[in-house]
């Protein structure tokens, strides 16, 4: 199923995230062990060393901040590029022709291109290769059917990614215009920020994570120094910023592939219900069964559900098959909410 690839991508970020959260917690662990009274504890030779070669706390803090907000930059910056790549691979096959691609498309893939033809010569461009390079610049030019898109013609920037450098990203390669009016008001962010932060907001604790991850790699004194809690609530930003973005993504990709024919809206939640978890939605024209994966969308938010249960009438079905509208009692294996649109992927 071609519109789960940017969900595959935000699953591989989190074993690098529970990383840098279980080093975080262990850190601190042996802080609170070390700075106990002697007669606390048993000073084997083992602990006796350990506690000969341990730095200051303030130093220690400031080096695993240091760590922690370079990786986590790191990984959300990685994480919007491999979006990009992977979105740019599908424009071939949702855009047959080249020349019906958007324009601004167009113009930053034939820019970059020539700026990485002037700068081949960097470190940066060694692994490209000249001939396929200028090959795929060619085949687009000319309306070659099949084409190829140059995939670091649209991730080239030398900015940290800031709401406006994120969102000059998304434009250029065609996946949204406000990319980041998407970021902010998804579900988990949304509530994430209110709830937790309260005191700032998303696009403030993108810049403060820029700021810090700077300070990390070009100061070599450190003046802010953040406590854990601050450190993994940054953990969880950064999974909830990456996780909205493969929603948007995939949103977009299934608004492409509906007018393809390839993806089919089939109806609408009118009702939900938070517990037990379930509700009613008009499904028209359409065949479902129990363990179906569909997508629920809306505003700022895209899931992929399982259903787990049909009924109508009350009466439970394991399989349905419905032509005119019907309202349908349905379950899914996450939790969702009323008006969200039912995407079908046709097989």
């Amino acid at each position: 199923m071609r519109s789960t690839i940017f969900y595959n991508l935000s699953d591989k970020i989190k074993p690098n995230l529970d990383i840098i959260r279980q080093s975080i917690k262990l850190n601190e662990k042996i802080r609170d062990l070390a700075s106990r009274a002697a007669n606390e504890i048993d000073h084997s030779p083992l602990f006796k060393e350990l506690i000969e070669v341990i730095p200051t706390d303030r130093e220690w803090l400031s080096y695993e901040n240091c760590a922690a907000v370079t990786r986590l930059y790191a990984i959300y910056e990685s994480f919007v590029e491999d979006l990009i790549t992977e979105w740019i691979k599908e424009l071939p096959r949702l855009v047959p022709k080249y020349s019906n691609l958007d324009e601004r498309i167009k113009e930053t893939h034939i820019d970059n291109i020539s700026r990485i033809l002037k700068e081949r010569n960097k470190q940066r461009f060694n692994e490209l290769s000249l001939e396929s390079t200028i090959h795929k610049l060619y085949c687009g030019v000319i309306d070659a059917q099949p084409y190829e898109l140059l995939t670091d013609a649209f991730i080239l920037h030398d900015r940290n990614l800031r709401k406006e450098d994120l969102d000059e990203l998304l434009k250029n390669a065609g996946i949204c215009q406000n990319g980041w009016d998407w970021v902010k008001n998804s579900r988990n962010v949304k509530t994430f920020i209110r709830d937790v932060i309260q005191e700032n907001t998303a696009e403030g604790l993108l810049r403060e994570l820029i700021d810090y991850r700077n300070n990390a790699a070009h100061a070599i004194s450190i003046n802010i120094i953040l406590g854990v809690d601050e450190l993994l609530q940054l953990c969880d930003f950064v999974e909830m910023i990456c996780e909205s973005l493969s929603e948007l993504a995939t949103y977009q990709l299934l608004l492409k592939q509906e007018k393809q024919g390839h993806v089919m809206k089939i109806g609408k939640i009118s009702e939900w219900f938070k517990n037990p978890q379930a509700g009613v939605a008009r499904i028209n024209n359409s065949k479902l069964k129990l363990g179906d994966r569909l997508f629920l969308t809306g505003n700022a938010d895209c899931q992929m559900a399982e259903i787990v249960s049909l009924q109508i009438n009350d009466i439970s079905h394991q399989e349905i098959n419905i032509s005119l509208e019907t309202e349908v009692g349905i379950k899914f294996n996450i939790n969702a909410r009323e008006n969200l649109d039912i995407y079908n992927i046709k097989t």
